[in-house]
């Protein structure tokens, strides 16, 4: 998406309802999509729109 909203571990964590330390986790071990510039870690939340969909078995 052109305008898709951009969030922080925070935002993430909030937006999702998780802790900040579970978004971490999610990031290290690959299954929640993230962008990084340097030490700047950020989320598109269509990303985290598609995290949150149930995937068929």
């Amino acid at each position: 998406m052109l305008n898709d909203e951009w969030l922080t571990v925070r935002e993430a964590a909030q937006y999702l309802k998780l802790s900040p330390s579970a978004i971490r986790k999610y990031m290290r071990l690959g299954k929640l999509c993230c962008y990084r510039q340097g030490n700047i870690v950020r989320f598109k939340k269509s990303d985290l729109d598609n995290f949150l969909k149930p995937v068929n078995s």
